[in-house]
């Protein structure tokens, strides 16, 4: 058994709370994206950020709603960068699933990925701590710069080991 899988199976309960609390966060009333959403969710990664976050508060305390909800918003973030770098790249799979461009259209990812962010900064602000509401919102920041830093390097045969 891997270090990973040692870990996912020691907090299984916390990753299903995680992912019972992403769910709900993502509902909508709208079908469509409903829809969306559900093929998105079922094509979970490793989950190793909102794992390291509930293992390193656990370090110092139990696993609150605060601490949930914090590790709900990274993955929520992770999952719309994704969403939106597949737009960027053309990407037809993702972890061997059609990702939501392949299937329904830029338009669409690019909608569901903003969704995605928007529910994330809705967890963080719910944590009642601005602290990770900066954080989570500086994650954003850099995530997108580092894609246009990509794009304008390789549009700029840039490929230094710096960049």
């Amino acid at each position: 058994m891997t270090t990973l899988t040692t870990f996912q199976t020691r907090h299984a309960a916390d990753l299903a709370l995680l992912n019972e609390r992403i769910s709900r966060q993502l509902a909508s009333s709208n079908p469509l994206m409903s829809q969306v959403v559900g093929a998105q969710l079922r094509t979970k990664g490793k989950q190793l950020r909102p794992l390291l976050l509930m293992v390193c508060a656990q370090m110092f305390g139990p696993v609150t709603d605060t601490v949930m909800a914090a590790a709900a918003s990274v993955e929520l973030l992770h999952n719309a960068s994704l969403i939106h770098d597949d737009v960027v790249d053309n990407s037809n799979t993702r972890r061997g699933y059609p990702t939501i461009n392949a299937v329904w259209d830029n338009h669409i990812a690019v909608l569901v990925g903003d969704f995605f962010t928007s529910s994330a900064m809705q967890e963080a602000i719910s944590t009642g701590d601005l602290r990770i509401v900066d954080s989570l919102c500086g994650l954003g920041r850099r995530l997108s710069t580092g894609e246009i830093d990509q794009i304008f390097n390789a549009r700029e045969h840039s490929l230094s080991v710096d960049n």
